[in-house]
């Protein structure tokens, strides 16, 4: 945008017949245009951030200004919740306000992110891209290699508890929670978010 700014040349006599309130009116309206033209050049630059937001950046600004905030996605709400990490599409999140385990979360599954009551605003507007490369297959494959007990749920909101045994390209294994010990086979795609099994 060119922003055209003009420059007044009053002439020594006053045979223009500007006199001294005159002068000053249009002196007040040239600081006013000026204010209005610095308004439009912010609000021009905040609606380009806004066109390049997306959700990924405004979780990777919640969890740079390490502000909690409430996280609402497909598989419930985590209030309070701290962004620990944000990954090409996964966010790894621990919600204080229920004190549960860390949970990784398919960033596709998140459909807001709230800021606290009482929290100042990110100093963004998520308009940038994570630079990471860690995806929510790699954070499952972490899982079934450190064989720990994991709370998963799809897409649908289906609901598992138990330890990964394998994970593939396209399919994991389960080992379920609970006795005779059986195994679930999930799509990799179809999860939505795992949690470390609390208690």
């Amino acid at each position: 945008m060119l922003a055209l700014r003009c420059v007044f040349v009053i002439p020594a006599d006053d045979s223009d017949g500007l006199d001294g309130p005159a002068l000053r009116q249009l002196a007040d309206r040239a600081r006013q245009d000026d204010a209005v033209a610095a308004r439009r050049r912010r609000a021009d630059l905040v609606d380009r951030s806004a066109d390049d937001a997306s959700v990924e950046g405004v979780l990777l600004d919640a969890a740079e200004a390490n502000r909690p905030v409430d996280v609402y996605s497909a598989g419930g709400v985590f209030l309070a919740a701290t962004v620990l990490g944000v990954g090409v599409d996964v966010v790894s999140i621990a919600s204080g306000e229920r004190g549960e385990a860390p949970r990784w979360v398919r960033v596709g599954a998140v459909v807001g992110v709230v800021e606290r009551a009482g929290s100042a605003t990110f100093p963004r507007a998520g308009d940038r891209r994570v630079d990471r490369d860690v995806r929510f297959v790699d954070v499952v494959a972490d899982l079934a290699a450190e064989r720990v007990e994991v709370d998963v749920r799809g897409a649908n909101g289906e609901r598992w508890s138990g330890v990964f045994e394998a994970v593939g390209r396209e399919v994991a294994a389960l080992r379920l929670t609970g006795q005779p010990a059986r195994r679930c086979y999930v799509r990799v795609s179809s999860l939505v978010e795992v949690a470390l099994r609390s208690g």
